[in-house]
This record gives structure tokens, sequence and C-alpha cells, in this order.
């Protein structure tokens, strides 16, 4: 038998040529940037591929004159790599596509991130590994989130003044009652989860200080577990209304200086944590002396 060696050596070359080609086009990139320039950081997350990080070449100290918009057509990363930011950053919730931001420090006081977007079924998008030290006395959030599953884990957030809504769950919005008319189930994915992460409020003697690691509003769903609270809130908004965070899942959280939970509306569990801390189910009349028990505490 002969065998025509250039012919299988072609057919060879031609196989590993399109292994390596499959390898390097299915490989994510670490891309680089100085993130000085709000503009600079937005091209490159424009031109970055699916599946890419766009990280800071340095960990330095910056202001951002734009909002930075993480794309919502692929798979991407915002990596800090360490950087102090003051600045905004949208990051999207969609149904196809993951997002996430890392390992930043925030001194932004209102709106540092905005979720945009919303939907149970969408992918989980990801904020982790950071650092929120507004630097200011606004009561205004950090963090702003609509409906669907997002996690906010690995987080410090430090020198929170009096009264801040540190993160917003807004659930379906002002002008929707949606979060109250499907059922909301225990441990499921489709909720902000919030976990493995520090609040510590500047008025550490004070617990009623008013000071959040997060306020739920219409219809919200949103689990708190694995943190410690130091002289914070977590609050589940009421007055029996839409207006009303719809469920809230709070264990194996640490309590200390005093924090409370306060469920003012829509059910929810609590069991697990550790410390010394108050609990509040409060079935709140709405503003015009009304009693709409659909959105009570219990109900719904």
């Amino acid at each position: 038998m002969i065998i025509n060696n250039s012919k299988y050596i072609l057919i060879l070359i031609i196989l590993l040529l399109g292994i390596f080609g499959l390898t390097n086009n299915s490989e994510a990139a670490d891309i680089l940037v100085d993130c000085s320039s709000s503009a600079t950081v937005q091209a490159a997350l424009n031109n970055a591929a699916h599946g890419d990080t766009v990280k800071c070449s340095a960990g330095g100290t910056y202001t951002w004159s734009t909002t930075v918009a993480v794309p919502s057509t692929k798979n991407i990363t915002l990596d800090g790599n360490g950087a102090t930011m003051t600045g905004k950053i949208t990051l999207p919730s969609t149904a196809n596509y993951y997002a996430r931001v890392t390992n930043f420090t925030f001194r932004t006081a209102v709106d540092a991130i905005v979720v945009t977007g919303s939907g149970l079924n969408n992918k989980p998008w990801r904020i982790d590994h950071s650092t929120f030290d507004p630097n200011s006395t606004s009561a205004n959030a950090m963090i702003t989130v609509y409906n669907g599953p997002g996690l906010i884990d690995h987080g410090n957030f430090i020198n929170i003044p009096n009264y801040k809504e540190t993160i917003q769950n807004m659930g379906y919005g002002v002008n929707s009652t949606g979060g109250w008319t499907n059922e909301a189930i225990p441990g499921s994915p489709k909720a902000l989860y919030i976990e493995d992460s520090t609040i510590t409020a500047i008025n550490t003697k004070n617990p009623f200080n008013g000071t959040n690691l997060l306020q739920a509003y219409y219809g919200a769903r949103t689990v708190v577990r694995n943190t410690t609270l130091n002289t914070v809130m977590v609050d589940n908004h009421g007055n029996r209304t839409h207006y009303s965070g719809r469920w809230m899942e709070l264990y194996n959280n640490t309590i200390t200086g005093g924090s409370f939970y306060c469920i003012r509306g829509g059910s929810g569990i609590i069991f697990g944590n550790r410390g010394v801390s108050r609990t509040y189910f409060v079935n709140e009349p709405v503003l015009d002396g009304s009693d709409n028990t659909l959105y009570g505490v219990g109900d719904g």
C-alpha cells in the first residue's frame, strides 16, 4: 500500500489550524485601559469581544466626567484593578448576557451604579469585591437596581451617613403592580442577593439613625445573608400599597451595634442571625388612612 504523505500532512495542518483557530476565538481576553478617562473606558468596553474583561491598567484615583455604560449585547466584565473612582456606571440586566463590575472603590455618593433593565428571567448581573465610601452626607442610594436576578457580594460599605438608602431595590418600578401578581418563592434565584459583605455607619452609637444597607420597594424580592450589619437597618418598605417590597429573606447575618430589620410590607423569613438585633413587623396603613390588605405584612 502506497501512502501519499503529503496528502496526510496537509490534512493534519488543516486540522491543527482549525483547532488553534477555535481555541483563539473562544479565549476571553484581559484588555488593559487607562481609566483616567471615562471616554477611553467606554471605547474599550464597546470594542471588547464577548467574554472579555476591560481592566484598569493601574489602581489610581479617577473622576469620570461621563457615565460609563457596560454593553448589553455581550458577556463583559469591568475590573477596576483597585482603582478609586468618582463617577457613574450603568450595568445592564438582559435575557441573554451577563455583566459584572468588580474591584473598585466608589466615592460617588449618589448612583455610583445603576442597573438598567429588569426581568425575573434575565441572566444574573454581579457587583463584587468593591468598597463603597460615599464621603458625604447624602441620603440617596449608591446602588439602584430593579427586579430580576442580581448579586452584590464581598462588598465593604463604609462611612455610611445617617438616613442613607445605600442600596435601593426598586422592584417593578413606580407604575407597576406586577410584583404582586406572581408568586414569591422562598430560595428563588429570581431576586437581588446581598451576601458576604460588611456595612458600617458613621454613627455607630445610634441604631435608630435611619442608616440603611437596603430599602426595597414596588414588589421587590431581596435576600440578605452572611453579611455583617454594624448599626444599620434592612428595610422592606410598606404603606400597604404596591409601594411595598414584596418578599425578603434575612438569614445567617452578624448583627452589631443594635442593627435591626424592619418588615413594613409584603412577607419574608428571618432565621439564623447572630448578635443582638431588633426586628419589627409593621402593618402600615396607607397615608390616607385606608387599609388595603393585599400589600400588608404577611399578605399577598
